[in-house]
């Protein structure tokens, strides 16, 4: 064999060995990654297995048309929720699901010529707050992802809160020059007999990933009768519909390390 054929040979030969090594090498780095991927998306999409979600709510009541006495400043309403979700997969495309958190629910009163929450007095700005711990269920359909990956979605079920605190904020502007240079004077009333301590939702969400839109409908009556307001009898009742924002997170369970060649 000549000499430029045996060095050809040798080269080539040489070349070969040196991509296996490190095409073993580079496995080898990556192995622990792809098992944690592969382990991360199995836990993700098995049916049988629960998956944990936080979402944040912002909304507001809806401006649906009411009759009464009452007159509701949308501009003043706002609707806070923090909840905590688990999902148990029972198909390719269905889940079950259950809830709790924390929610806040504020209502602006427009002032009119006779306030029943305020004796009719007129105050320059209204607000009737309350806090809830919600829980509630729900069933989920996934339209084209396989469970627990939150692609597309809906969400159709049942919420319950419990009104642990409400507060009348009312807001009544001074004169300033016989008040001490006081112009504004905050009235806060947490004595609210009549809000009814517990209510009850409808809850229906549409979303893909960590966004939804929802809107959910009260059952219950928002107050309960009272000696003290309104001569004893119900209060009008308030806007039954809130439509709501909502920012979903979750822990995908990825390796904080990153794969070395990619270093």
């Amino acid at each position: 064999m000549s000499a430029p054929i045996k060095y050809f040979f040798l080269i080539v030969f040489s070349v070969l060995t040196l991509m296996s090594t490190a095409q073993k090498v580079l496995l080898h780095r990556k192995s622990a990654a792809l098992f944690q991927r592969n382990e991360t998306a199995q836990s993700m999409s098995n049916a049988g297995s629960w998956f944990y979600t936080r979402t944040t709510l912002l909304g507001s009541v809806l401006p649906i048309e009411q009759s009464g006495d009452f007159d509701i400043a949308y501009p003043g309403c706002f609707f806070f929720g923090n909840d905590h979700r688990f999902t148990r997969p029972l198909g390719r495309h269905f889940s079950l699901g259950w809830g709790l958190g924390f929610q806040l629910l504020t209502y602006g009163i427009k002032q009119q010529s006779g306030n029943i929450l305020s004796n009719q007095v007129i105050y320059k700005r209204q607000s009737l707050n309350t806090y809830a711990l919600p829980l509630d269920f729900f069933v989920r359909q996934h339209i084209t992802q396989k469970s627990n990956t939150l692609g597309w979605y809906w969400d159709f079920g049942w919420k319950g809160c419990w009104n642990f605190y409400q507060l009348l904020i009312s807001q009544e502007e001074l004169d300033p020059s016989i008040h001490q240079g006081v112009g504004r004077r905050h009235i806060y009333n947490s004595r609210l007999d009549y809000v009814s301590r517990w209510a009850q939702f409808g809850v229906l969400r549409i979303g893909k990933g960590h966004m939804a839109v929802g809107v959910m409908h009260r059952f219950t009556h928002f107050f309960k009768s009272s000696s003290s307001i309104y001569s004893g009898q119900l209060l009008p009742d308030l806007p039954r519909w809130i439509g709501t924002l909502e920012f979903t997170f979750w822990n995908r369970n990825k390796s904080a390390k990153k794969d070395e060649d990619e270093l």
